[in-house]
């Protein structure tokens, strides 16, 4: 990684580790920076057939690998409070 993109990098982290950040972005910031392999467990969560559709339930089974895999946030210093994340956000931008 360049010198400027870890100064994004370390800011972002920033944000996000001092309660500065959504709770949406806390969560985007673990699917795509921290920890990215969280995002294709929580795909084969999301979608555990693969011909499953999106939908509500879909939704709901996000929700529940999020509060399920919570102490991975805390392990980040990530502090998440799961009613306050925008799950249909999180679905369209990573699921859809």
């Amino acid at each position: 990684m360049n010198e400027q993109m870890q100064k994004i990098t370390d800011f972002l982290k920033y944000k996000v580790t001092n309660q500065n950040a959504s709770d949406t972005d806390k969560v985007a910031w673990m699917f795509t920076v921290e920890k990215p392999e969280l995002l294709n467990k929580a795909i084969k969560a999301v979608f555990p057939d693969p011909t499953d559709q999106p939908g509500n339930e879909a939704v709901e089974r996000l929700r529940e690998f999020i509060k399920e895999h919570l102490l991975v946030f805390h392990e980040a210093d990530i502090q998440l409070d799961t009613e306050a994340v925008d799950y249909t956000t999180i679905f369209v931008a990573f699921f859809l």
